[in-house]
C-alpha cells in the first residue's frame, strides 16, 4: 500500500468521525456571588452554535424572573448574567439554572446548572446525598435517593428534586426529620416526555438554617435518553475508528522512517 493511499484512508476516517460527532452544544457555567447578586457566565465549548440562549434560575425553591432569549453563542464565545439574591445568613447556598436553547437544525435543548455559592463563612458538612438511578427503557426511571445525617444534632428539612425540561417526577420534593446516624431513603419514577437524545443531568438538594447558619448540600445525577444498545454500539463504533486511526499512523511513520533510512 502507497503512502498516499494510506493517507487517503486516513483523511476519510478522520472526515467520517469528526461528521459522526459534529453538531456538539456544551455550555460551561461560572458563577460567583457578592453584593447580593449571583454572577453567572455561560461559554459554548462545543463545536455548534447555540441560539436564543435563556437562563432562568431557581433559588432555594423558588424560581426568578429569566433572562436571555435572544442570545446567541457560537463556539467558544461567551455571555453573562446578574441575578439579585436576598441573602440573609452567613453559610452555604445553591441556585439551579435552567437553561435552554434551540441548535443550528432549530432543535430545542435544554440543561440544568448549579451554582454553589458562600455568603461569609462557608458551613461544614453532615449531612450525605446518595442517588441511585434505575432505567426501564428510553424514557422511564426510577430514582432513590438515600440521605443520611452524620452530625451530631437531628435535623428537619425537605429535599427537592430539579429535572430539565421534558421530565417528569411523580414527587419533586420530600419532607423529612433525620436524628443523627440515620438513613432514610426517597423514591420516584421519573418519565422523559421529549425527543431530544442525550445525556442530560438532574440535581437532588437540601438546605436548612441552624444556628443562624445556612446550610446546603447537592447531589447531580445522569438521565440518559439514548436507547441503550444504540449507546453501546455508538462508544464501539467510536473506539474501533479510534484505534484504527491511531494503527495507520503509526503504520505511516514507520513506512516513513524506512524511507529516511
Amino acid at each position: 500500500m502507497s503512502i498516499k493511499k494510506l493517507k487517503e484512508i486516513i483523511f476519510v476516517l478522520i472526515s467520517f468521525f469528526t461528521l459522526a460527532t459534529a453538531g456538539v452544544i456544551t455550555l460551561q457555567t461560572n458563577c460567583s456571588f457578592s453584593n447580593s447578586t449571583l454572577y453567572v457566565t455561560i461559554k459554548n465549548i462545543g463545536n455548534d452554535t447555540a441560539y436564543g440562549v435563556s437562563v432562568t434560575p431557581f433559588f432555594e425553591g423558588n424560581s426568578l424572573p429569566s433572562k436571555g432569549g435572544n442570545k446567541s453563542l457560537a463556539p467558544y464565545e461567551s455571555v453573562s448574567f446578574e441575578f439579585p439574591l436576598q441573602v440573609v445568613e452567613n453559610g452555604t447556598y445553591l441556585s439551579i439554572l435552567s437553561i435552554e436553547y434551540t441548535d443550528s437544525n432549530n432543535v430545542a435543548a435544554y440543561t440544568l446548572a448549579h451554582c454553589l455559592f458562600f455568603n461569609g463563612i462557608p458551613t461544614h458538612s453532615f449531612l450525605l446525598l446518595f442517588p441511585s438511578i434505575k432505567r426501564f427503557d428510553t424514557t422511564k426511571y426510577k430514582i432513590d435517593i438515600n440521605v443520611t445525617n452524620i452530625g451530631r444534632v437531628p435535623i428537619n428539612s425537605t429535599l427537592f428534586l430539579f429535572l430539565p425540561m421534558a421530565f417528569f417526577s411523580n414527587a419533586s420534593s420530600f419532607s423529612f426529620s433525620l436524628s443523627p446516624g440515620e438513613t432514610k431513603r426517597f423514591s420516584t419514577e421519573i418519565q422523559y416526555k421529549g425527543i431530544v437524545q442525550g445525556i442530560f443531568e438532574g440535581v437532588a438538594f437540601v438546605s436548612f438554617s441552624l444556628n443562624n447558619k445556612h446550610y446546603t448540600y447537592f447531589v447531580p445525577f445522569p438521565l440518559s435518553t439514548y436507547p441503550q444498545t444504540t449507546t453501546g454500539i455508538y462508544l464501539l463504533f467510536v473506539i474501533i475508528i479510534g484505534i484504527a486511526i491511531v494503527v495507520l499512523v503509526f503504520f505511516l511513520m514507520k513506512k516513513n522512517l524506512k524511507v529516511i533510512k
